[in-house]
This record gives C-alpha cells, structure tokens and sequence, in this order.
C-alpha cells in the first residue's frame, strides 16, 4: 500500500521544513499546495523536498483547495497535515499496519495542541482535547467526500477507527503569536459572517490552561527517519480557483424539510456531579420526508448533540458529544438511544439544550428547529 501526505500551506518557510523532512522517511509521495500569495520562501522550501508543487491562486481558505489536492495525490491512502503539524513516531510506526486492514476505509486521529517555547507540554482540556480529525484515508473518490466549506473535513464511507494510539501534533500557538491568531479570527468572521470567529478557532488563556507533558512513547516526529530525496520531483505549476473550484463537491440539496424531527429526554438527571459522564435515553422521531441512514450507507448522516449553556442562556461547551442512530430511521419512524452527556467542570446551574445535526451541512438549532431545553444543577464531584 502507497501513501500520499498533502499539505496546504502559504508563509510557512521557518517550519514546514521539519514536516516535509518528516514526511520523506515514510510518505511515497508528498504533494504540497503554496499559496499564491506567499511572501517569504515557502515554495522554494517545498520544492526542496516534495514530489509535487503547486502554486494556486489564494483560495481564502484552506478547505476549498482540499477536493483538488486529493486530486494530485497517486497513494492509495491519503495522510493530510496542515502545515503546523508533525505526526508521532507512535502514529508513523503503525501506519502500515493501518494502511493493511482491509475492512477499514478511514481513521480518526488524535490532535495534541502544544503550548509553551519549550514545547513540552500540550492542552489537556476543551476544547483542544480531545481533538479528533478524520485524516487518514483510502484515495477513492467515490466513498470521500469533502464539502470544501470553511472548516469541514471529509466524509468517508465505510468502516473506520478512532486510534488511542498514535497522535498530531500541533503548533500553531508555538509557531504564530497572538496577534496572527486574531487575525486569523477576523479571517473567519470575514469568511463566515453568520458565525463569531471563535466559533472556528479558540484562543488560549494560558494562565488558566490544563496542560500535560509530551508523552514519551507517543512523542512528536521530529528528525524521525532518514530524508530520503524526492522520487520524481516535478516543477512547479500554477493552479487557478478556476481549476480549484471544478473540482468542488456538488453539493446534495438539503431542503428546510430534512431538518425536523421530535426528540424527547426520557431520564435526564436534573443533578449531576461536575465532569462526569451520564447515560441519558432520548427519544427520536424523524419528522422528515426521507430515511436517515447508518454513517456508512450515505448521506444524510444525522447525529443528536447537545450545548451547555449557562444560566444567563450564554455559550458554555458548544462541543457536547454526537451520537448517530443505531439503525436506519424512516420518515415517521421512532428510535430510543442512549446518548452520552458529560456535565460541566464547574458547579453552578446550566441548561443542557439539545441539538441535532448533518456534519459538515448544518446545525437543526440553525435551520428553525429547537430542541428541549433542561435545567441541570451542577455539584461538587
């Protein structure tokens, strides 16, 4: 089995370095994406040490590129990092073992968000912990599929994995300041009007961080393996949004009457004890006119979700757990699941609103539709 790493990347000259170098002692072929707009040595960097470069016209964003870079890759699983990543040795060690299974399709990897100038430690808290992102995953267009959209990822048919071992590395808050980072934010609002900026991106108040040290069998790659040279290394082609967008995913027209549903709580506790995990049984009807169907068996894959608000009604976890349905829900059709709820850290009272959600399209909250609401009074563990 072959695999292709692809990378995006625009200003990354003083480390995507070190990732490349990276990625030669175990990808069979790395493909990089550089941004038009570039002002430092990114691309000369990336030519250094990539089988392909392409410098496209500034799309924006990163996610819009995505459908076209997987495109250009040849592997037959695909590993995609962004430029301020490094994966594990744990994760390179085990990759072929991946890449072999013949039932899986795609794995889900864990992001471990480093912090400090001596980067030692990463964020051990929400919600940079648990990260998980869909990364690994076979190079066949007909079960991938990626909506391109400001901060989606890929949705992939067939079965997959959430892997405990092995992890990515990020160093975005080692690599960037703060004032990047907020620009980066005012980015996403200009992008996104309808949603904050800190709706894609959290900024950390280091003073009140969780944080743990790297642990030592599962640490960043860096100088892993030997750098072996390009194997056909080609010369760099320019790439318009033109040829960009033609590859975009043709989107599925998800009209207002897919988002409705009835769900109901069954035996949600009204007093939990702080950062714990509860069982909580709901109710679902699809109200619907079409069948939500099993993850693996196509679109639309609804999940219910949850947000914890605060009493005031503001914002307090947006990332509750989703939970699919355990089998293919008819028009009309009834379903009793358990769904996972883990209480706030903090004692004081909320509102555990209730949500659902097509991953990558939209939130039901955002297309009319309002779940329950509870009240939960939060207690000392």
């Amino acid at each position: 089995m072959k695999l292709s790493l692809c990378v995006a990347t625009k200003n990354s000259a003083e480390y995507i370095e070190k990732l490349l170098r990276v990625g030669r002692s175990f990808a069979d072929e790395v493909v990089v994406a550089v941004d038009a707009s570039s002002n430092d040595l990114t691309e000369r960097v990336c030519h250094e040490h990539a089988d392909k470069v392409f410098r496209v016209e500034s799309p924006g964003y990163v996610e819009r590129i995505l459908p076209w870079l997987n495109e250009q890759c040849t592997g037959d699983w695909i590993l995609r990092l962004d430029d301020d990543e490094l994966p594990s040795v744990g994760l390179i060690e085990i990759l072929p073992a991946l890449m072999n299974d013949r039932e899986m399709t795609h794995y889900h990897l864990r992001r471990r968000t480093i912090i400090g100038e001596d980067r030692t430690e990463w964020i051990a808290q929400r919600p940079w912990w648990p990260d998980w992102k869909l990364r690994l995953f076979r190079n066949i267009p007909s079960i991938v599929r990626i909506p391109g959209r400001l901060h989606t990822g890929y949705e992939v048919q067939g079965a997959s994995r959430f892997l405990y071992r092995g992890s990515i590395y990020h160093y975005d808050f080692v690599y960037h300041g703060e004032q990047h980072r907020k620009e980066k934010v005012r980015q996403y609002e200009i992008i996104s009007p309808e949603k904050s900026g800190s709706h894609h991106y959290s900024l950390p108040d280091e003073a009140s961080l969780i944080t743990r040290p790297i642990p030592a069998d599962d640490a960043p790659a860096d100088g892993y393996g030997a750098n072996r040279p390009p194997a056909a290394r080609e010369p760099v082609r320019d790439v318009d949004l033109a040829e960009i967008d033609r590859a975009a995913v043709r989107e599925c027209e998800y009209g207002p009457g897919l988002f409705r549903a009835r769900l109901d709580c069954v035996d949600c506790p009204r007093v939990m004890e702080a950062g714990r995990w509860y069982k909580v049984d709901v109710d679902l009807r699809n109200d619907s006119p079409v069948a939500w169907p099993l993850p693996e068996m196509g679109a639309p894959d609804v999940r219910i979700a949850y947000h914890w608000l605060s009493a005031d009604g503001d914002l307090y976890d947006y990332k509750g757990r989703r939970t699919g349905l355990p089998h293919t829900l008819r028009p009309g059709e009834t379903t009793r699941l358990p769904a996972p709820v883990r209480s706030p850290q903090e004692p004081g009272d909320y509102i555990l609103q209730w949500d659902m959600v097509v991953p990558n399209v939209a939130w039901f909250s955002e297309q009319g539709w309002r779940g329950p609401e509870i009240w939960v009074s939060v207690e000392d563990a």
